[in-house]
């Protein structure tokens, strides 16, 4: 008898409890701030909590070998991408300045070097055409807007000991 009723008053207990938690709750302005977003005079609620950024495609060298790394890239644009790019060779590359021409679907990227032979540095331990399929692949796979890539040499044509690219046909298109 004494269990039943432990039971039932357990029973009841927590009932009790789940009725009066279910109730209704202030909203808060900070809860009303994160939930809600006004632009010229236009308001927008969202039921979601967080907001997931967006997730891009940054290409690096692993092992030899080219391969894709996603990484948050809200808002990134083609500038900032050929910059994480580099910096994500760093170690394998020395330091290079680069200037970026965008033309119609085209990227022409002008790298300044002091030795055109040894662009990336006499050292690097990677081969020229990685890096430059590092950039590409992390343009075109981003960036729909852009389907051409081309690069250059102190703003001549991209001429070194290990590669030689035409300045009229890009070193990568995405047609």
């Amino acid at each position: 008898m004494i269990k039943i009723f432990k039971g039932i008053f357990t029973c009841c207990f927590i009932v009790i409890i789940f009725i009066t938690s279910c109730g209704n709750k202030e909203k808060t302005v900070d809860d009303m701030v994160s939930n809600s977003i006004e632009v010229e005079g236009i308001s927008l609620k969202s039921s979601l909590v967080g907001v997931t950024a967006k997730k891009i495609t940054l290409y690096t060298i692993e092992d030899e070998q080219v391969v894709p790394k996603s990484i948050d890239g809200d808002n990134m644009d083609v500038n900032t991408m050929i910059e994480s790019v580099m910096l994500e060779l760093d170690d394998l590359i020395d330091d290079v300045e680069t200037d970026v021409r965008k033309e119609g679907d085209s990227i022409t990227l002008n790298f300044n070097v002091a030795d055109k032979k040894h662009p990336f540095g006499k050292k690097n331990k990677v081969s020229e055409a990685m890096v430059l399929e590092c950039i590409s692949y992390s343009i075109l796979d981003n960036f729909e807007d852009y389907k051409k890539v081309y690069f250059k040499l102190n703003g001549e044509a991209y001429i070194s000991e290990q590669l030689k690219l035409s300045e009229e046909k890009p070193f990568m298109a995405d047609e």
